[in-house]
């Protein structure tokens, strides 16, 4: 009999403090250790009026900066989800949640967006956002380890949501709806 695919479970020491993710390339820049996704902490230092270590405050500074490997490869290899799977969710039961996310039947959120539409920015936004939020409510089914996960998002996963490579757009959209994007919607011209 195959083993069944189990989801690790992954303990709090493997989450980043800035973004809340499982880190990626764990680093470290004070005496103690602490670890954010190197990506999360070169930020937080270049905007923070503090050079300080986001945990325990300890001085520190960008040169200091240095990847722990060895807490990377144990978290490369947990087993997880894709960040837009839906929670307990199976396939089929996509109307419940988007019932449950949104408030709204799609239909409803359509008609609602294109009465906003001819009303206030401020109500068109918030429609959209709830749009937006139905999407992203789409599962995507991919599960593998946190070191192929990134390969995931940037490259084939429906749900995360990409730039228009359209000269001049700088929408996002979900990579499943790019193609409908830049044959309906978008109005600049394609790249050569």
């Amino acid at each position: 009999m195959a083993d069944e695919w189990k989801e690790d479970t992954v303990d709090d020491e493997f989450m980043c403090t800035i973004c809340l993710e499982v880190m990626i390339e764990p680093t470290s820049a004070c005496p103690e250790g602490h670890c954010c996704c190197r990506v999360c902490y070169v930020k937080y230092l270049r905007e923070s009026a503090q050079q300080q270590c986001v945990t325990c405050l300890h001085p520190t500074d960008e040169s200091r900066l240095v990847r722990n490997r060895h807490l990377e490869n144990v978290i490369n290899k947990l087993r997880v989800k894709c960040k837009h799977a839906a929670e307990g969710a199976k396939s089929g039961d996509a109307p419940s949640r988007t019932a449950a996310l949104v408030g709204l039947p799609i239909k409803e959120l359509r008609t609602q967006l294109r009465r906003a539409c001819l009303e206030t920015q401020g109500a068109k936004d918030a429609l959209v956002a709830r749009l937006v939020a139905w999407q992203d409510a789409q599962e995507c089914n991919w599960r593998g380890t946190v070191g192929l996960l990134t390969a995931h998002l940037a490259s084939s996963c429906p749900a995360e949501a990409i730039k228009c490579p359209n000269a001049g757009c700088a929408r996002r959209v979900l990579r499943r709806d790019m193609s409908e994007h830049r044959r309906a919607e978008c109005e600049f011209e394609a790249v050569a």
